[in-house]
């Protein structure tokens, strides 16, 4: 099974990830694990019982439970430093629109994705 974290609970896109991935299941063994929800623990919470996952109480324990991350903040300037956090621990990462809302980080930033050999 491929194992994928879900982070931010806030943006109804993290139940739509859910869903499609432990709902109707559309990805193979691709499955929704765990959440780091700390923008909105209440429907992180949520998540958990709907779609039996995890509740991460940080991103290193969501790192630890995963083989990939869907970045799913509805904030956009909180992104990129989760995106950077992914790459840091060799994760793949689905980072939702926008990347960064801070011109100066975007992913011409090319020094941590070599260093880290993940795209």
């Amino acid at each position: 099974m491929f194992k994928i974290g879900i982070i931010g609970a806030e943006n109804s896109h993290a139940e739509h990830f859910a869903d499609a991935l432990n709902g109707k299941k559309l990805y193979g063994e691709s499955r929704a694990v765990c959440i780091f929800g700390n923008d909105h623990p209440e429907k992180a919470a949520a998540l958990c019982e709907k779609y039996s996952l995890k509740n991460c109480g940080n991103l290193s324990e969501l790192f630890d439970n995963c083989d990939a991350v869907a970045i799913t903040y509805r904030k956009g300037s909180v992104h990129y430093d989760a995106a950077m956090e992914a790459l840091k621990y060799g994760k793949a990462a689905f980072i939702d629109k926008p990347f960064t809302t801070d011109y100066g980080q975007d992913i011409l930033n090319i020094d941590p994705l070599n260093k880290h050999c993940t795209i």
